[in-house]
């Protein structure tokens, strides 16, 4: 076997060689292997490269993979799921950066990202792929990309990130299991993949999924995934869950996802925002970073008005505390 469906099982040319390789491996060992993929998925937020590349080795991580999403699907966890699928994105994207471009194209487009070969050895998207499949680190905010003719071109590795996130975008997603009958070691599995997830990610559960404005659900989603998060979102999500008034132990909550989280660093950083009473930047200034979602409700008339916070008021039931600043956060959003 080819290791290359192994270093990407989430292609669909995968799927068919699964079930080429049915009854070849007992359901003991595929569902160990699968465990074990599982637990450094979940535990330590990455799946190991493959070492030796001997032929049954490489079917039996293919199979590995195909029998984790079934515990994922059965788990029917959404934060299990991201944190699987971030730590399967991390893995391909150690391969990625040793293709070919001919390899590269393939895989972007079989995920369904529209990656075309550019000039000068660069690559290029198209100005909606960009915008659907953009990482969030501050690198790729759009105005700091040339752009010609509804064309971005962009490096070999942000393509390789692009294709990453594309990656993990097309596995963060539950398997449609209802009328599956999954086997009670399958169950078993699930749950004990469940109880390990960081408690923190256990507490933020499910609290983007419309709570917050979309510019702060993304960077929730981010952290709960593990993923790095640049300092003017780490500052700007501060701002805002400070300002909405919520105790700081549940704040912490969810900086504890992030890999560079420090608890004392932290909370001195959050405790400093609060005493200064830092109005929530606008959500023209949180466009210019980068962060802001084109689902937002701050954008009228393809301009971005008012901030977060007074965005939020309008579509959710979260309830504020009323500082002596928060009058000013309609003047603070036209200055910015």
């Amino acid at each position: 076997m080819d290791a290359f469906y192994s270093h990407y099982p989430f292609l669909d040319g995968a799927k068919s060689l699964v079930g080429s390789l049915e009854g070849a491996y007992t359901q003991d060992e595929i569902m160990d292997k699968a465990q074990e993929r599982l637990k450094m998925a979940v535990v330590e937020g990455e799946v190991r490269l493959m070492g030796a590349q001997l032929a049954r080795m490489l079917e039996l991580d293919l199979l590995s993979y195909a029998a984790s999403r079934m515990v994922v699907a059965a788990s029917k966890n959404k934060a299990l799921c991201a944190r699987v699928a971030s730590a399967e994105a991390k893995r391909a994207l150690h391969y990625l950066q040793h293709e070919d471009e001919g390899r590269l194209l393939f895989i972007a487009h079989e995920i369904g990202l529209g990656l075309q070969k550019g000039e000068n050895g660069n690559f290029s998207l198209a100005f909606f792929d960009y915008l659907r499949f953009k990482p969030k680190e501050e690198g790729f905010k759009l105005s700091a990309k040339p752009i010609a003719g509804g064309v971005v071109a962009i490096s070999r590795a942000d393509a390789d990130r692009f294709v990453q996130e594309a990656a993990r975008m097309k596995m963060d997603v539950l398997l449609p299991v209802q009328d599956v009958k999954f086997t009670p070691e399958i169950l078993a599995i699930a749950k004990e993949m469940a109880g390990l997830l960081p408690k923190t990610l256990m507490q933020v559960g499910n609290i983007a999924q419309g709570d917050f404005p979309p510019c702060i659900c993304r960077i929730i989603e981010d952290m709960r995934n593990g993923e790095h998060i640049g300092h003017q979102a780490r500052w700007a999500l501060g701002v805002y869950l400070v300002r909405s008034g919520m105790k700081m132990e549940d704040i912490l909550a969810i900086y504890a996802s992030s890999p560079q989280y420090n608890e004392g660093t932290t909370k001195y950083q959050l405790e400093y925002l609060r005493q200064k009473e830092y109005s929530m930047p606008s959500c023209a200034t949180m466009d210019a970073y980068g962060i802001a979602q084109q689902d937002c409700p701050c954008l009228v008339g393809g301009e971005r008005r008012g901030t977060p916070i007074t965005n939020s008021r309008r579509r959710t039931s979260i309830s504020y505390e009323k500082s002596k600043t928060e009058k000013t956060d309609g003047a603070a959003a036209e200055k910015e």
